[in-house]
């Protein structure tokens, strides 16, 4: 056990650095545009650490915390990816000229939708809650990381167990069947 919460802990020190790297980025670039996505500086946020460690960082991290980490990786990946598309700038400034158009004359365009701006707001409110998240594991004393790991093993265990009594009744014969009252008929 000691050794994978070494492990555990490792990993999550890397992600962290990874996503602290990437709010300042946008901190930084927010500081002198009010267009993020409109930075050539932009795309030098990372998911290369998650790429490298996230198969390891499945089978350790607690369910919450992986969830957590997709949750924030996932939106990034996609605008990130969204941002290599190469008629960028005219596109997002026509789907804007289609949502205000369709705003005042309340009759609907296609093509409105800004997956640019859905998907970088995705990440930044994630990337607070991952960053929170990571530090509050952390800053959980050993001993007591230890105890959730014992409960959650527990708990999958009785799940187990229930499941195992959930077992149709090995005294019926087959191809009977227990009847609403509990008779075989």
């Amino acid at each position: 056990w000691w050794r994978e919460e070494r492990e555990r802990e490792g990993l999550l020190l890397l992600l962290l650095a990874e996503i602290n790297h990437n709010d300042e980025v946008a901190h930084t670039i927010g500081e002198v545009t009010w267009d993020l996505l409109s930075s050539k500086d932009f795309p030098s946020m990372s998911t290369e650490t998650w790429r490298n460690v996230q198969v390891r960082a499945a089978a350790l991290l607690p369910d919450d915390l992986s969830v957590t980490l997709n949750g924030y990786y996932a939106p990034l990946q996609t605008m990130l990816t969204l941002l290599t598309f190469e008629n960028l700038p005219n596109e997002r400034t026509a789907r804007e000229i289609r949502r205000v158009a369709s705003e005042m004359l309340k009759r609907e365009f296609p093509a409105t939708r800004n997956p640019w701006n859905e998907y970088l707001k995705a990440t930044l409110e994630a990337q607070e809650q991952a960053q929170e998240r990571i530090n509050a594991y952390l800053a959980r004393p050993w001993d007591e990381r230890l105890r959730i790991r014992v409960v959650r093993w527990l708990e999958r265990l009785g799940g187990r167990l229930r499941r195992g009594r959930e077992k149709p009744n090995s005294t019926q014969r087959s191809g009977e069947a227990e009847g609403e009252d509990g008779k075989v008929s």
